[in-house]
């Protein structure tokens, strides 16, 4: 078998591959323009790199797709201690074609990133932001910041119920006024979330949320992602003209209580923010932050100089 055949064999038995580095995930936000670099043994695959290839203007990139999260190394859990992670991402690293600009975020359970930069990549620390522990339900609530307990959320509730009885167009029509708000387009058309929403709902690791009013106005979307290790804020969005109702702070709540008694994880991800407002709402939730690492490194002379 090729590389990525073995890969797909591999994502069904890896134990916590993040939804955005399986092969069904990848084949829809890369197509076909994706590889992977594999470090094997006598029992099987023990790391990957699955990574992006990208042609504008003549120059090779290696770089994140839309709406993917994290690329870069995964590795068995028994095999994230540092001297394993050295030679197996050196491995990882020698396997990468040649490129003229490359760019991955990776998932925060690698903070060593020393081999990639004793080749001569560099990084960029970005944060997330995780609540933990789901499964005390109760003690996750008291953490949340008091004016969202006592006011946000059950004035909310008041006016407001909590379906999933609308659809994908709904959802976007509603997110998109997020943009509009900003005078920013959408980075992603409904076609291409469209792709992404088949394929997640074909691995049933999806549930979206809408805020509705007794007239039927949608306030707040919210779309919730999840795997084996986690859920995650995966899109959310408000109509501007119902902000101050309180919508997506009891969205966010709701997919909180969902991740914990309906799918039975103890981990809830953000997604980020490193966006000011944003990041201080996730706090507000009692979430903690959480670093990982954006690893780069420009080859091409020219793309140095742009930089």
């Amino acid at each position: 078998m090729d590389n990525k055949s073995k890969y797909r064999q591999f994502c069904k038995v890896a134990p916590d591959m993040p939804f955005y580095m399986l092969d069904g995930y990848l084949d829809v936000v890369c197509s076909d323009n994706w590889e992977v670099a594999l470090v094997e043994n006598q029992s099987g695959i023990i790391a990957a790199l699955p990574y992006f290839k990208k042609k504008k203007f003549g120059f090779q990139y290696i770089t994140m797709p839309l709406l993917c999260k994290t690329m870069g190394p995964y590795l068995l859990p028994m095999y994230r201690k540092i001297e394993q992670e050295h030679k197996l991402f050196e491995s990882l690293i020698q396997q990468l074609p040649k490129f003229d600009s490359f760019i991955q975020d990776f998932h925060y359970h690698y903070q060593n990133w020393l081999p990639f930069y004793w080749a001569g990549y560099q990084q960029t620390t970005k944060y997330t932001y995780l609540i933990q522990n789901l499964q005390h339900l109760d003690a996750v609530w008291e953490r949340i910041y008091r004016s969202y307990r006592n006011n946000s959320i059950p004035k909310a509730k008041a006016i407001l119920k909590i379906t999933s009885d609308y659809s994908l167009e709904d959802f976007y029509r509603v997110h998109k006024k997020t943009f509009d708000r900003q005078g920013i387009a959408v980075p992603f058309t409904f076609d291409y979330l469209s792709k992404i929403d088949k394929e997640l709902e074909r691995q049933n690791c999806r549930k979206i949320f809408f805020a509705v009013d007794a007239e039927n106005n949608i306030h707040s979307v919210f779309y919730l992602v999840w795997d084996k290790a986690a859920a995650y804020c995966f899109l959310m969005g408000d109509d501007p003209n119902f902000r101050q109702q309180g919508g997506s702070i009891l969205l966010t709540w709701e997919a909180i209580r969902y991740a914990a008694t309906e799918c039975h994880l103890d981990t809830f991800d953000f997604l980020g923010s490193m966006i000011k407002p944003i990041e201080q709402v996730r706090r507000n939730f009692g979430a903690t932050q959480q670093p990982y690492y954006c690893i780069s490194k420009i080859n091409h002379p020219i793309l140095k100089v742009v930089k």
